[in-house]
């Protein structure tokens, strides 16, 4: 029902309460690959760009494991 709607997903990578970063680059491959088969089929239909994906990741600059999942976030899938 929704599907021409959603605008954007947002992850967080923060380290507050539960500490647990969400899982960016599942997201990130999985917003890419809609965006990549939504385009193969509706072409015409296609406005903008797509679902964005945007990633809070204010207080994970501190800690090398939240980098790498948002380096690795960005190299297999879509992060803006």
């Amino acid at each position: 029902k929704y599907r021409h709607s959603v605008l954007a997903v947002i992850t967080t990578t923060s380290c507050f309460c539960p500490r647990v970063p969400d899982e960016v680059d599942r997201v990130a491959k999985t917003i890419q690959t809609w965006n990549e088969s939504y385009r193969l089929v509706n072409e015409s239909e296609m406005r903008g760009v797509g679902i964005s994906h945007v990633v809070n990741h204010a207080y994970g600059l501190q800690c090398l494991a939240t980098n790498k999942l948002l380096n690795r976030a960005c190299t297999i899938g879509r992060v803006d």
